[in-house]
């Protein structure tokens, strides 16, 4: 098992051991980082987490030095205070991440064990009809969030907004981690969906 921890990570350094494996994985995993620093920095994200035997260690990016989205695939250094330490947090941490996929996949399976889920069958376990997504009830002061939400979306168009800008507009508002749970989802369509509906394929996104 591993645990944030508030205990100090001095001494610990890099002793050979990487995690191949993305931002948004992580963070599913351990949480946000416990530092966050610049672009420019040799380290921009940093967690401090504790092994259930009582040693600290930290998993960090090293030198990347360009802009870290959330789904890029990159080697992240461990940092310990011996090798044995340090391969140890290595091992529970891919356990960790490993376990993760497992239960994303799990969670795509039908309720009856048919395989992956259907069009119509969220991640809960609830059917729902493609009609059933209605507006919102406007407030007292007849505000309705859809239609902001329309401004904003034609000005992000106007803008021709990138990923990268998009990321840091998610990140801004605080639904990164809402963003990460929500898209672990996103799973390919591994046969054709016979709904009528969708229009969904082999190889299409849910």
């Amino acid at each position: 098992m591993i645990k944030s921890t508030n205990k100090s990570a001095s001494g610990t350094s890099f002793h050979g051991d990487t995690i191949l494996t993305t931002y948004d994985d992580l963070v599913l995993c351990f949480g946000k980082p416990t530092y966050i620093n610049g672009i420019d920095d040799k380290s921009q994200y940093d967690w401090v987490l504790e092994h259930e035997t009582g040693f600290v260690f930290t998993i960090y990016d090293w030198k990347e030095y360009t802009h870290i989205r959330g789904y890029d695939m990159i080697s992240w250094h461990i940092g310990a205070l011996s090798d044995a330490d340090s391969d140890v947090a290595s091992t529970a941490v891919q356990i960790a991440l490993d376990k993760l996929k497992r239960n994303e996949l799990d969670s795509m399976e039908d309720e009856d064990g048919g395989g992956m889920r259907h069009c119509g069958d969220d991640y809960y376990g609830r059917d729902w009809e493609f009609d059933d997504i209605t507006e919102p009830s406007t407030d007292s002061a007849g505000f309705n969030k859809f239609d902001k939400a329309d401004e904003i979306v034609a000005m992000l168009k106007s803008i021709d907004v990138d990923g990268e800008t998009m990321e840091y507009i998610i990140r801004q508002v605080g639904m990164d981690d809402q963003m990460a749970r929500q898209l672990v989802y996103n799973k390919i369509i591994e046969t054709e969906c016979d709904c009528g509906q969708c229009g969904l394929g082999h190889g299409d996104y849910l």
